[in-house]
């Protein structure tokens, strides 16, 4: 098992599932003794209202815990479910050429590719970046409709990555454009004779494809997680 695979822990601790009710009977602790000390209660009174807060807090960690247990099998289909939805988000083929004429005439690029540096890089034209961007688009649109239903079923942390899955392909998308922008601009510049306005427009190219592959490598990170938890 891997070192990646043996930190992942989607299921929350017993003090995450109980942490409100511990923290409720220490404010009942607390309350008892205040009271206690500024009333001059007896000792036995006192000694029963902290009884009655242990056994209520004991009852409904109880109920809280089986109600818990008779969950977790339809979270752990949940999960399983939500890992094989992302293993199909971040292995979708992206088409980002399409030239009838041009041997091979279409090529394709996966989010896993594209985060790893795996692949045949795209050039980045303007036409390219437009079709990633789509391709991306696309691939969100299904993911967050294949995964909508099990949201409410997958543990908390698990639920946390799926969002944060959508929001940073959503920023991915969003900084493609200005990617579009930035390769538009080399287009214009290898016109020019100035050898540093054509250095400039590929360095700032550089930098907005890097800006923008940013926060996909992140939801290739959150993805990597979601597929581990599911078989922890």
């Amino acid at each position: 098992m891997s070192s990646t695979m043996m930190r992942v822990r989607p299921w929350p601790t017993i003090f995450e599932r109980h942490g409100s009710s511990v923290v409720l009977f220490e404010l009942a602790i607390l309350v008892s003794l205040t009271i206690a000390w500024t009333a001059a209660q007896p000792l036995a009174t006192t000694a029963l209202a902290l009884f009655s807060a242990s056994v209520l807090t004991a009852a409904r960690i109880a109920v809280d815990e089986r109600a818990y247990r008779l969950r977790r099998p339809r979270m752990r289909r949940a999960l399983k479910r939500t890992g094989t939805a992302v293993g199909r988000l971040i292995r979708r083929r992206l088409m980002f050429r399409d030239i009838p004429a041009a041997q091979p005439s279409q090529l394709f690029i996966t989010i896993r590719e594209l985060a790893l540096g795996l692949g045949r890089p795209p050039d980045w034209s303007p036409a390219e970046t437009t079709m990633i961007r789509e391709g991306i688009e696309v691939a969100l649109l299904a993911f967050e409709a294949e995964v909508g239903r099990q949201i409410p079923n997958v543990p908390t942390a698990a639920a946390k990555r799926i969002d944060e899955v959508a929001d940073r392909l959503d920023q991915c998308a969003e900084l493609l454009l200005r990617v579009t922008d930035a390769a538009n601009d080399v287009v214009t510049a290898r016109w020019s004779e100035d050898a540093n306005e054509r250095k400039t427009a590929r360095d700032a190219l550089g930098a907005a494809v890097e800006a923008a592959l940013a926060p996909l490598r992140a939801a290739h990170s959150d993805c990597e997680w979601l597929i581990y938890a599911a078989d922890a």
